[in-house]
Formats: structure tokens, C-alpha cells, sequence
């Protein structure tokens, strides 16, 4: 039986002075796709009867797009921060990370410090502290700004009150399924401003009411928060 998928190529694509990771896998698919990765590198989908020459040509001819974002893709996993750096950005804030050893575990923040307690202070570990933490918190902040738009947005339209989960996603802010009045809001907002997680709850809020993203989507959005499009450049 002929394999559907190759092992993937690890190469680098040279643009201008810089050089930039990418792997290549041969698939059985109609087009070429291009991906870049949260650490800027690429992931590139060939179709196996595509030749060498037709790959190289479409990435020359994509390489202002692939340096802008590889960029973009290391500035924001930089901005949020990791515990590797021993700082870790909350609400917009850099704040210095502290372990402090003990049996029950919990995150606070003291005195402008990050602080762990735990016994076990391996990065992953304090990662998996972390997400929880920030889950912990987004809910509470969520629980506290939807009140406003269950009763203007919601009440006033006649529409049910929306259920809403917090998930880890990459290239999303949120979402909003109108069929299953259900939102979804990324947990790595809590790295952001407070305003940016505002502003994505009114964005999904306002799905319910227009979907897509047609003038009159951002129109309502700006009625209700005038000043979205500054918490909105903040997540770029």
C-alpha cells in the first residue's frame, strides 16, 4: 500500500540575511499550505506530484509574507512570556517569577511578584500551574463582564444566555457558534490587557446578533465599545 503522507524534511529557507526553519511534508493533496508556527518556523503541506522546482518558486514568491509573519509569530510567543525567563507577563504586566517550595500547591501574585508554591518547580510543571491559574482567573473575569451582556445583548434580543468554555487555542481569540449559542475564549488572553479579553467577549457576544464580519458587525461592536479597536491592536 502506497503511504498517504511522507516523513516530514526538516530544511531552511534563506530570506534576505535571515534563515528561517521549515518542514516539509508530501501529501496526498490538490494544493500547497503554508503554516507558520508559534516559534516562527514553517510547516509546508506539498502535494507529492508537485516538483521541487514548483515549491521553491512559490515560496520566492511568498517570502515578504513568511518573514513578516515569522516575525510576528516570535514577537508574540516573546510577549507572552515563558518561566524559562524567569518573568511571565499577566494583564500586560511583566512580572518576576518566584518558587516557593511547599506540599499544597497554588499561584498568586504578591508584592509584584509571580509566585509559585510547589515542590516541584521543572518548567512544565510550573506551566501547567500557570494554565490553571489563568483558567481559574479568566473565569471569574468572564463571569463578571458577560453579566452586562446577557441583559443588553442577550435579554433584549430574546436570545438565551450563551454557555461558555475557556480552551488553549493558537490562532484564535475566541469563537462563537450562534447554532449552539456557545462561545469559546482562549485562556491566553490573561497574558493581555484587560481590555483585550472585554473586547473579545463583546466580539463573540455580537456574533449572536451579526454574523460575520460586515460593517455593521464592527459598527455594532464600536456602539456598544467605542474604543475596540486600540484593545483590538493589542492582541496583534
Amino acid at each position: 500500500m502506497t503511504r498517504a503522507t511522507s516523513i516530514p524534511q526538516h530544511i531552511t529557507i534563506q530570506i534576505n540575511e535571515e534563515t528561517i526553519p521549515a518542514a516539509v511534508t508530501r501529501k496526498r493533496i490538490r494544493n500547497l499550505y503554508l503554516r507558520i508556527q508559534e516559534d516562527g518556523s514553517l510547516a509546508i503541506s506539498v502535494p507529492v506530484y508537485m516538483s521541487q522546482a514548483q515549491v521553491e518558486a512559490f515560496l520566492k514568491d511568498k517570502q515578504e509574507w513568511i518573514l513578516k509573519a515569522s516575525h510576528h509569530a516570535k514577537k508574540k510567543q516573546s510577549k507572552e512570556a515563558s518561566g524559562q525567563a524567569g518573568v511571565v507577563t499577566w494583564l500586560g504586566k511583566a512580572y518576576p517569577i518566584h518558587v516557593m517550595p511547599a506540599k499544597r500547591e497554588k499561584v498568586c501574585i504578591q508584592d509584584g511578584i509571580f509566585t509559585f508554591y510547589t515542590n516541584d518547580d521543572t518548567g512544565g510543571h510550573l506551566s501547567l500551574l500557570y494554565e490553571r491559574y489563568a483558567r481559574e482567573q479568566l473565569k471569574m473575569a468572564i463571569a463578571k463582564e458577560r453579566v452586562q451582556w446577557d441583559r443588553i445583548i442577550c435579554d433584549a434580543h430574546g436570545f438565551s444566555h450563551p454557555a461558555i468554555t475557556i480552551r488553549s487555542m493558537r490562532s484564535r481569540w475566541g469563537s462563537c457558534t450562534p447554532a449552539r449559542n456557545h462561545i469559546s475564549m482562549n485562556v491566553r488572553l490573561m497574558h493581555y490587557p484587560y481590555e483585550c479579553l472585554q473586547y473579545v467577549l463583546l466580539h463573540e457576544y455580537v456574533h449572536l446578533l451579526v454574523p460575520g464580519h460586515p460593517a455593521k458587525f464592527y459598527q455594532t461592536v464600536a456602539s456598544y465599545m467605542p474604543d475596540w479597536k486600540s484593545a483590538s491592536d493589542k492582541l496583534k
